[in-house]
Order: C-alpha cells, then sequence, then structure tokens
C-alpha cells in the first residue's frame, strides 16, 4: 500500500512546479543545476538558489511522494 503524500513548503511546490514547466516546455527534465538557475528561456520562473538547496530540496519531494528520481541525468519520474 502506497504511503499518503505528505504536503509540500512553498519552496518545494514551486521547485515541483519547475519541474513540469521545464518538462512541458522542452519535452526533457531539467538538470539541479537549470533548476537552480530558475529560468526558461532567459525568462526568471522561479528565484535563483544554490545547487545544494536544490538537491536537498529535491529529495525532499521523492521523500513526500510526489517525484521518483533516477541515478542519472535529467531522470525525473512524475507521480
Amino acid at each position: 500500500m502506497d504511503k499518503p503524500k505528505l504536503g509540500l513548503t512553498p519552496t518545494q511546490l514551486e521547485i515541483l512546479n519547475f519541474i513540469k514547466i521545464y518538462k512541458q516546455h522542452f519535452d526533457y527534465f531539467p538538470t539541479y543545476r537549470e533548476i537552480a538557475k530558475g529560468t526558461i528561456d532567459n525568462q526568471e520562473v522561479i528565484k535563483q538558489r544554490t545547487l545544494g538547496v536544490i538537491s536537498h530540496h529535491v529529495h525532499q519531494i521523492q521523500e513526500r511522494g510526489y517525484i521518483k528520481l533516477f541515478n542519472k541525468p535529467r531522470a525525473f519520474e512524475i507521480l
């Protein structure tokens, strides 16, 4: 049985939405560096953050059941 999804913080929700928008726009998922930059086609979508902050939040989003990560670049699955 799947455990229920926990809520996301505003920052985590912002990052998850960025991942979804990026995937829709380019038809592939962003790297952590692209998420940290926070832009799509030179338009700021989210506030720029460090790679460490992005990594922490992405792993939290995974632990809360919204995405699945794979051990290679651009390897996300939206659940």
